[in-house]
């Protein structure tokens, strides 16, 4: 008997919800879209005037986007990545272009001793 309560519990709460239509999602989306552009707009004028104007140093969470950002890692690969390489790749400043190139000259060299 209580298989069958709560299977036939289980079976109306499935009957409840129904899929998502494509409609509804893009309807959705365009109703958050000026949130989500107001959003963005106001990051990159803090961005701006923080960073350009006013020449402040970078945050460590700050340089910490900046470097996963020019490594091109993916954010869940970032989060999962040890503190101490993370402080090294930061410290290197990677975001600037000729301490880009000069770590990956230097993990070519790496990959060649390797092999």
């Amino acid at each position: 008997r209580t298989e069958e309560y709560f299977g036939k519990e289980l079976e109306l709460q499935i009957k409840g919800a129904e899929k998502p239509s494509m409609w509804g999602l893009v309807v959705v989306q365009l109703l958050v879209l000026p949130y989500t552009l107001s959003k963005l707009l106001l990051w990159s004028v803090w961005w701006f005037w923080r960073y350009r104007v006013q020449k402040a140093s970078y945050s460590w969470n700050d340089a910490c986007y900046l470097t996963q950002r020019s490594l091109r890692v993916p954010l869940e690969a970032w989060r999962n990545t040890d503190e101490s390489t993370k402080e090294d790749l930061v410290l290197r400043r990677l975001w600037k272009t000729l301490n880009m190139e000069n770590y990956i000259a230097e993990q070519r060299k790496e990959m060649k001793r390797r092999r």
